[in-house]
């Protein structure tokens, strides 16, 4: 099996050790953390590596993922919240459609926007331009990060 680690030069590198089936008592997460955070190369640097394991500070235990599961008594659906905004700016409906927002921020921690007036064309556009950022070196890329 294949584990990544990242060195003093912040470049992914992978070691053919055995990777532990659970992390053991010396396990660092926030270091593993820390390091992939400063190495600036994100989880597509990760991929394009060429690891071929899932590094631990992405597993959880199945006790933590019980917590995440939702607490309400309502029966969830599998629906992401989309938001219309086509009456956005009319008085009778702009709160109910800010409320609408923060619940779903809240709840999800992302929406759909739909009526937004946005041409498709831009959109098309920024998507194109996002692709082709993260399609660039991972030196050109690294410069933007904070």
């Amino acid at each position: 099996m294949l584990d990544f680690f990242i060195d003093i030069n912040q470049k992914v590198k992978c070691s053919s050790k055995k990777a532990a089936t659970a992390p053991t008592s010396s396990y660092d997460r926030l270091k593993e953390l820390k390091e992939l955070d400063e190495s600036k190369i994100g989880v597509k640097g990760l991929s394009d590596s060429g690891i071929k394991t899932i590094p631990d500070f992405f597993k959880h235990p199945p006790q933590t993922l019980s917590d995440l599961k939702s607490k309400s008594s309502e029966p969830s659906t599998n629906n992401i919240p989309a938001i219309n905004l086509s009456k956005v700016n009319t008085p009778d409906h702009h709160q109910e459609i800010v409320n609408q927002i923060k619940e779903a921020a809240k709840s999800w921690g992302f929406f759909q926007v739909i009526n937004h007036g946005v041409p498709t064309s831009v959109l098309d556009k920024t998507i194109e331009a996002i692709k082709a950022f993260h399609e660039q070196p991972q030196e050109t890329k690294s410069k933007y990060y904070k």
